[in-house]
């Protein structure tokens, strides 16, 4: 790989902004970290990165022989690297959490989709990284073979400029994520979670809730058809004008606000105080916050005395993902296995793969169980119960024979 000319001071700044946001600092830590960027060409290094905080590429594939002749070292699991675009410049910072040294020959159809450049092919793969092989072992005196030993690195970001502030993030989804979850919910909320949410919120005629993270409002105008007074809050301003525009179009009295989760008070808005409401939602918002303990301490701060929370986040234990779950093919086994690339207890921030309707990633911040309790204990909640939702046999009709679904 060609030597980066780094630009020194945006590598520093961006570890050093890295270390801040897990509490670290350069005197604090034991991490260290490499700097570099992708290809051997500035247009190939731009365009690569620009894939990396899509969401499109989470791996890379450098021969054994470059590292053996080159100034970098081989690549290991666990790995810290500031990531640069073609003019040295730091984009993002990544954890490498898998390391397959493989024949080129053997490299999978698999892989090449996680590397996710072109179109995802192995035949693309083999086309582009053949020539590349070629460029950089040619001035070394070597060529590449169709069994030399390659590189399969896989990795994650966990910080960049998207993780910081995901407002902008989820203001491009916005129309998408209108769509994705309609009028009723998504089909993981239908048949999963929104049944445990009714069973948690009970009765709500007559109560004053907050739907904190509303996005773009089914839960709202449901919450106001069943009776209650709704005033939805979202920290993306494209979200609350499709909210707002539902509303008026159903004739349904909710108050949208552009709000921080994490400082909903003091505010300027009458219909925003604290603790005026009796019910707090906040449904799959924990997990994309990068303050949960300033988002939990809201939630409360809102609520009357005696007054619940409703939280539904997406499980850390189970994650989702195409090199993270395994599902049996028998379609009548009832076997899942499930891989954490990263330590489980340690919370880390990561832009998960766009997928479905959706072509840019998704900020989101993987905590254990344990942090989540600690954050509704310490701002004063007292948890009463606790429910992994699931689909139940009764609802199976709804799944249009979606094996894998039901083992979920």
């Amino acid at each position: 790989m060609k030597p980066i000319e780094l630009k020194t001071d945006s590598v520093e700044a961006l570890w050093n902004a890295y270390l801040e946001s897990i509490g670290e600092t350069l005197q604090t830590t034991a991490k260290t970290y490499s700097a570099w960027h992708f290809g051997d060409n500035k247009d190939c290094a731009d365009e690569l990165v620009e894939l990396v905080l899509k969401g499109t590429k989470r791996a890379t594939a450098g021969s054994v022989a470059e590292y053996e002749a080159g100034t970098e070292s081989m690549p290991f699991e666990g790995e810290l690297s500031v990531v640069t675009d073609g003019e040295g410049l730091a984009r993002c910072v990544i954890r490498t959490h898998r390391i397959d040294v493989v024949p080129y020959n053997e490299v999978t159809a698999e892989f090449t989709a996680i590397e996710g450049e072109g179109d995802g092919s192995l035949e693309y793969w083999r086309r582009v990284h053949w020539d590349y092989y070629t460029r950089v072992l040619t001035p070394l005196g070597l060529a590449p073979t169709e069994d030399m030993p390659v590189v399969c690195e896989r990795f994650d970001v966990i910080y960049s400029p998207a993780l910081v502030d995901p407002v902008e993030s989820w203001n491009v989804k916005a129309a998408g994520w209108d769509e994705q979850v309609g009028e009723e919910g998504d089909a993981n909320r239908r048949l999963n979670s929104d049944p445990v949410l009714w069973q948690f919120a009970g009765e709500v005629k007559g109560l004053r809730v907050l739907d904190a993270g509303c996005g773009t409002g089914y839960l709202s105008r449901e919450l106001t058809r069943r009776g209650a007074s709704v005033v939805g809050v979202d920290f993306a301003p494209a979200m609350v004008e499709i909210a707002r525009k539902h509303a008026q179009d159903q004739d349904l009295a909710i108050e949208h606000f552009v709000a921080d989760g994490c400082n909903l008070f003091p505010s300027d808005q009458d219909a925003l105080k604290e603790g005026t409401f009796d019910l707090a939602i906040s449904n799959y918002v924990l997990m994309d916050m990068p303050n949960l303990q300033g988002a939990v301490e809201s939630l409360a701060q809102a609520l009357r005395p005696g007054g619940i929370a409703v939280l539904i986040l997406s499980h850390p234990c189970f994650p989702q993902g195409d090199t993270t779950t395994t599902v049996d093919e028998d379609p009548r086994s009832q076997v899942v296995t499930y891989r954490w690339p990263h330590n489980y207890f340690e919370p880390t921030a990561h832009l998960e793969p766009a997928w479905g309707r959706f072509d840019t990633s998704f900020p989101s911040f993987h905590r254990p169980l344990s942090a989540y309790f600690s954050a509704f204990t310490n701002a004063g909640f007292t948890v009463t119960d606790l429910e992994e939702p699931r689909l139940t046999p009764d609802r199976f009709h709804l799944t249009e024979d979606d094996a894998r679904r039901k083992r979920r």
